[in-house]
């Protein structure tokens, strides 16, 4: 009897902790909505912010050194390169760059928004105004990203993305 009751305790604990388990994994898991979810998205738009102030920052640096001025950054990102972490949290994993006037922004799937609890559109400015629309998709962002930006007046405008050595080649020209 006393075996029996042994084993009759054991099984009861041993299914309380199993139950316990199978909650917590269920309460960690990506679920839409969830807040592992919420803190991954504040975690890809953070990121993603500080993509779009890395190109800013590179735009502006050669806008005021002038003609003939050519600067290179790097940005290395985990969250941005990882397709199926965009698709939990943004549903997509699409990003586009867009330079507009003095507004360079980034959005991350296939819509943009601009406002609100599912906001995926973040903007932030540069001493340079653009009067073109500069935009560039990119489909499988790479995990260190090369910004080279210059200012050769003999080419125009232009926005270009290297997938293979994920490399973005940006020519600006002011009144070219």
């Amino acid at each position: 009897m006393r075996r029996g009751q042994v084993s009759l305790e054991f099984m009861f604990i041993f299914s309380i902790i199993a139950i316990l388990l199978v909650y917590s994994i269920n309460n960690t898991t990506f679920k839409q909505g969830s807040a592992s979810v919420d803190t991954m998205t504040v975690q890809v738009a953070l990121e993603g912010k500080h993509v779009i102030n890395t190109i800013s920052g590179t735009i502006s640096q050669v806008y005021s050194q002038g003609p003939g001025s050519k600067a290179t950054t790097y940005v290395s990102v985990s969250y941005l390169s990882d397709k199926d972490m965009l698709l939990k949290t943004f549903n997509s994993s699409n990003i586009t760059i867009t330079q507009v006037g003095t507004n360079v922004s980034i959005t991350i799937g296939d819509k943009a928004i601009t406002t609100g609890d599912k906001k995926n559109t973040f903007t932030t400015t540069t001493i340079y105004n653009t009067p073109h629309k500069d935009s560039i998709s990119i489909s499988a962002f790479p995990r260190i990203l090369k910004i080279v930006v210059q200012w050769n007046p003999d080419l125009n405008e232009s926005w270009s993305f290297d997938p293979t050595n994920g490399e973005l080649d940006i020519n600006i020209n002011p009144g070219g």
